[in-house]
């Protein structure tokens, strides 16, 4: 509805439309009282009643008070419409200056956006709670005829402790972080500064970051006339890994105020890259006869190749797409084979598969290629981190202790040293110490799971923990489940993690199984269940197996039956199929069953004679 015309309150006159915000329309105001404009947003009432969800612009605009944020000074209501009355900015968006502009220098563009970094300091350091504006894009971003800007449009901005109605997912496409994407639960501080960091490639470029476009392309393959120090600051906003993106709005617009200094940083860089390159390859040809140019623009030329087969590779692997990652770790060792980052990174990758085997392999390859990477700490770490997601926790101690400068390895390392040192010394067992670094841990895991393979990958390691630890860990079984539910919810079709879950609740079912048999048996239902989910992804023995023993524990031999039929099926030489039939005819007095079962047994050249349930049934069948 067009509201041009129309007076509220006898007071306010709505001029003219000034556009759609978010979740209204904005018109501009003559105060007929004063004589003078404001601008106000008409939200339309759902149901003609007030909404929590319409207010949440006017809540968070009304505590704040900062000279680049548009100012509430009034509010009003009628049978239809919230009326929220805010100052007007005159001036012009960003979108319509880019429109005619096509793009916008780089000196505007760094001014703009230490304005904007102020406001973002501002508003992530608001108490209790920090608030993030969520929609920060060109068209939500204001120039005044002084060349101030003013950040408008709050309409989907939030207090971080707030929960999130999915349907107010509104943020703009090409300018929402990746994590806001997978979980809108992810919204942090560093969501806006994602949103700031695509804004400035828009601005100077001219090019609309597109939905899904993660990363965007490094700024100077667009335009070689921008500095490097720009091009460095856009691609640590963007990053996909939260890990390597700004942590602050203060550390973002220090940079800005040194991006100079970045760029004399990344001339050193690649000059120490150019002196490698000499190195390696003086051997084999005249180097010495190339112009230093030349060499400054090939070796840029690698490192660009070898960012940006690693930042491909990351993102593969943060969408659990491994063996693409593999791939462009692999390429990215071909164009600059010295740089160790490409070594952590294939081993990483191999960790999060779970295998676990083969990163040891790798990185102890490695150590043998080259002895001094046995006192690297990063080795020594994913050594550490492989060894205890295999739950050899005495082996993964060793190597953390060998990390000497635990600033250049992974955050969790503190945790992890701590959990496995308090394993090694069980009659000396720190309890409170042992309960704070699992806590930790798992906290430390919450706030990265836009790392999805890292987050499911830790919480599956910290299940394992628990179940290692449920003689010393109050409620062990019920915090294994917990974790493995969370892993869960970031991949629910993982097969490992529903695996991992049915053999939790089993476990659980076993520990409560002579105190509560109505609990026993539902625990032992949605274990048999997840199994069931198992074989939609991957047929297996093992999991036909456990699904035969669950039906076992709840009496319906029927049914065990027919899952140790299928173990047979699918390997007729593996002699664990036969043996639990000729175990399960044995409990139901089938004795010639049994016997024909423990025949075929026999037969299989795989059968460990010192298999438990063999000599039993061997025993009691002869």
């Amino acid at each position: 509805m067009n509201l041009v015309g129309k007076v509220i309150d006898e007071k306010y006159e709505f001029i003219q439309s000034l556009g759609i915000g978010g979740m209204g329309s904005v018109y501009l105001v003559k105060d007929l009282k004063l004589g003078t404009f404001w601008a106000i947003k008409a939200i339309k009432k759902e149901g003609g009643k007030k909404s929590t969800n319409l207010l949440a612009e006017f809540d968070v605009l009304k505590k704040l008070d900062h000279p680049a944020l548009t100012r509430i000074t009034d509010i009003s209501e009628d049978e239809e419409h919230i009326y929220i009355v805010m100052d007007f900015v005159d001036g012009r968006n960003l979108s319509l200056i880019l429109r005619d502009e096509i793009s916008i220098s780089e000196d505007k563009v760094v001014d703009y956006s230490k304005q904007l970094c102020d406001v973002l300091i501002y508003l992530h350091n608001q108490k209790p709670h920090p608030i993030i504006h969520k929609d920060i894009k060109p068209a939500n971003i204001m120039v005044t005829k002084e060349g101030r800007v003013k950040l408008i449009d709050f309409g989907i901005a939030k207090e971080e402790n707030e929960e999130w109605d999915d349907s107010l997912l509104l943020a703009t496409t090409g300018y929402v972080s990746p994590e806001i994407l997978d979980d809108v639960r992810n919204i942090s501080p560093q969501s806006d500064i994602y949103a700031l960091g695509a804004t400035m490639f828009n601005l100077l470029t001219g090019i609309k970051p597109q939905k899904n476009q993660f990363p965007l392309p490094l700024l100077r393959s667009v335009n070689k006339e921008f500095s490097e120090g720009m091009e460095y600051i856009i691609a640590k906003s963007t990053q996909i890994d939260l890990s390597l993106r700004y942590k602050s709005a203060e550390e973002f617009k220090e940079d800005l105020i040194n991006i100079g200094k970045l760029g004399r940083e990344y001339e050193t860089r690649v000059k120490k890259r150019i002196q490698k390159l000499i190195l390696l390859t003086i051997c084999f040809t005249f180097s010495f006869l190339l112009a230093f140019s030349g060499w400054r623009g090939y070796s840029r030329e690698l490192q660009k190749k070898f960012d940006s087969y690693i930042n491909n590779g990351i993102e593969a692997r943060n969408n659990m797409d491994y063996k693409a990652a593999l791939n462009e770790f692999k390429e990215a060792q071909e164009y600059l084979s010295n740089e160790k980052e490409g070594y952590y990174e294939i081993a990483k990758t191999y960790l999060v598969m779970g295998s676990n085997d083969e990163c040891i392999r790798y990185l102890n390859k490695l150590i043998d290629n080259d002895g001094s990477l046995k006192k690297d700490d990063n080795i020594n770490y994913l050594l550490g981190k492989a060894y205890l997601y295999k739950v050899n926790y005495k082996k993964a101690y060793e190597y953390f202790q060998e990390v000497e400068n635990t600033e250049e390895v992974g955050e969790d390392f503190q945790f992890l040293e701590e959990i496995c040192n308090q394993f090694n010394y069980p009659e000396n067992i720190d309890k409170a110490k042992f309960e704070e670094a699992l806590l930790k841990f798992e906290e430390y895991i919450s706030q990265n799971e836009s790392d999805k393979s890292f987050a499911v990958t830790s919480y599956l390691a910290l299940a394992d923990i628990y179940t290692y630890g449920a003689d010393i860990l109050p409620n062990a079984f019920d915090k294994e489940i917990e974790v493995i539910l969370k892993a869960q919810k970031i991949n629910s079709k993982d097969f490992t993690v529903m695996d991992k879950l049915a053999t939790a609740y089993r476990e659980k079912a076993r520990n409560i199984r002579f105190s509560d048999k109505v609990l026993y048996d539902e625990y032992l239902t949605k274990a048999l269940g997840l199994y069931n989910e198992c074989l939609n992804i991957q047929v297996s023995i093992d999991v036909y197996l456990n699904i035969g023993d669950i039906y076992v524990e709840l009496n319906n031999y029927e049914a065990a039956r027919t899952a140790y039929e299928e173990m047979t099926e699918i390997n007729k030489d593996h002699y664990l199929g036969y043996l639990k039939l000729s175990s399960l005819c044995y409990t139901v007095g089938d004795t010639a069953g049994a016997l024909e079962y423990l025949d075929k047994t026999e037969a299989c050249d795989n059968l460990r004679p010192n298999d438990p349930q063999y000599l039993y049934l061997k025993k009691n069948l002869e």
